[in-house]
């Protein structure tokens, strides 16, 4: 989704539209140029970039043995990191993706991959995951483990942090997924 369309559709649903047939309009023709969240991208035909297989994953033995996450990446000096910025569960008419929080992870990830997609990023080259999820039950953390687990499927993962807020943009969306990746 273009930055000009994202923000157009926030200020239409978030702050209504002084003009709205201009809005509506305008958002409908953006809309025809784009796929709907429901057709699930591909993210794993993406080859990796040349420096990622200089990047080293740490797990110290003397921290807590997880699968989820690395405690810590170093990434090579002559890499080029691109920033994504949070993507959530909703799809181009910014209605909101999944019934619970496993879906929503998974229609933020699917965005994500679009992101990745747009810039030739592949799962190996994101390195740092940051996810915002509003916090309702202590299993949340375990479920979105499990889904970027799903995603990733590698054996390094990305360092992660997950922080358990109040609210995320509206009432209904519980997921925010940002990432930190690398380039040649």
């Amino acid at each position: 989704m273009t930055r000009a369309l994202h923000r157009a559709l926030l200020s239409a649903m978030l702050l209504g539209c002084a003009m709205p047939g201009v809005c509506w309009s305008q958002t409908q023709a953006a809309l025809k140029k784009f796929d709907d969240v429901g057709n699930r991208p591909d993210c794993s035909k993406i080859p990796a970039s040349k420096v990622a297989a200089d990047v080293k994953y740490v797990n110290p033995e003397t921290m807590f043995e997880t699968q989820s996450y690395s405690e810590s990446v170093i990434v090579p000096p002559n890499a080029h990191l691109v920033l994504i910025s949070g993507q959530i569960p909703v799809n181009l008419q910014f209605s909101v993706i999944g019934n619970d929080l496993g879906g929503q992870v998974k229609a933020a990830l699917d965005n994500l991959c679009r992101v990745m997609q747009d810039r030739h990023i592949s799962k190996t080259d994101i390195v740092r995951l940051g996810v915002s999820y509003v916090h309702k039950d202590a299993a949340d953390p375990f479920t979105i483990a499990e889904q970027l687990s799903a995603f990733f499927r590698r054996e390094e993962m990305p360092a992660t942090t997950m922080v358990g807020v109040s609210f995320l943009i509206t009432n209904q969306i519980r997921v925010q997924i940002e990432a930190t990746a690398i380039t040649d």
